[in-house]
């Protein structure tokens, strides 16, 4: 019998971070079923689906909160979620202003549409300024037209653009 849980993960990125998660997993007979990490400003940050058999999973959770130099938190899994009816990706292209995030997500709320992931840049522009750049993973209701959520985010701002992926 196997138990499934999420662990995030936050702190000063540094050699062997990743590998004493590993280690301590590995040690408790548990492995890493799916992960997403980045290192934002020398700051490390990771979400963690973790599998170990049940008579480890007090031992292993102990022993990953007790990790030096980490936040950690442990957070029930939920493998009882269905997958979603439709994907959809996106890219957003614009001239950077205040508020474009707050007012991309409120139109994606409006539809019932879950952000799964998205990751976002701002860069400088060779005329000045500043571009906005997003990459989008959403979970959309299937009665909803990919076209419409694509039109209705071009709709937003003047200078914006969306391309399907």
């Amino acid at each position: 019998m196997t138990a499934l849980f999420l662990m995030t993960v936050m702190g000063p990125d540094r050699p062997g971070m990743l590998n004493q998660l590993a280690a301590l997993t590995h040690q408790h007979q548990g492995k890493w079923l799916n992960s997403r990490m980045i290192n934002l400003e020398g700051q490390f940050a990771a979400i963690i689906k973790v599998e170990v058999p049940k008579s480890q999973q007090q031992q292993l959770q102990e022993a990953l909160m007790e990790t030096p130099r980490m936040h950690l938190q442990i957070h029930d899994c939920h493998p009882e979620w269905s997958a979603p009816d439709r994907t959809l990706a996106l890219q957003i292209d614009a001239k950077d202003q205040p508020g474009l995030i707050n007012d991309i997500t409120s139109a994606l709320t409006s539809h019932g549409i879950n952000v799964e992931q998205m990751e976002c840049h701002r860069v400088a522009s060779a005329e000045g300024g500043t571009l906005f750049t997003a990459e989008l993973a959403l979970s959309v209701p299937a009665e909803l037209d990919p076209d419409l959520v694509v039109m209705e985010l071009e709709g937003l701002h003047s200078h914006l653009m969306v391309q399907r992926l």
